[in-house]
């Protein structure tokens, strides 16, 4: 099935289209930039006017660079895609490019934009913990052993 076009922006980059567009958030006050390619295999998020120390973009397609997502949600740290609140094609092509030179290198963070234990993996039993771990917790959720950067 397509992604509908239906009051969204168009861009090609190196041959492939995508789509964006920018609507307020329905579960809070953020606004966000969505952009996804025609075959849906790259989607990403970005909430405007985020803090230069904890801004990310959200990954939620199983395409961002060399990283393989598996297709669930996993945010990384990143430049700013927006001047003032204000989004451009420049924009969305220079998160284009940036996302494609994306290795797994890159910091990975939280909701919270606070760097991912150990690229996501807890120290003592070595489960994944991206998505796992509530904001305020301490302990891995599986062996509740204190998790690095979070006591």
């Amino acid at each position: 099935m397509a992604v509908s076009s239906k009051r969204r922006n168009r861009i090609n980059v190196d041959d492939r289209g995508y789509l964006w567009w920018v609507v307020p958030d329905n579960d809070s006050l953020d606004v966000v930039l969505h952009v996804i390619s025609e075959d849906k295999r790259f989607n990403v998020l970005y909430v405007l006017g985020q803090p230069a120390a904890t801004r990310y973009v959200t990954v939620i397609g199983n395409e961002f660079g060399t990283i393989v997502t598996g297709g669930s949600w996993r945010r990384f740290l990143c430049p700013r895609f927006d001047t003032e609140g204000q989004v451009t094609p420049r924009h969305i092509r220079f998160l284009l490019e940036w996302a494609a030179a994306a290795d797994p290198t890159i910091h990975e963070v939280d909701a919270a934009g606070l760097p991912v234990p150990f690229g996501g993996l807890c120290d003592a039993c070595g489960r994944d913990l991206r998505g796992m771990l509530r904001l305020d917790a301490v302990s891995c959720c599986y062996c509740d052993r204190p998790v690095a950067g979070r006591t």
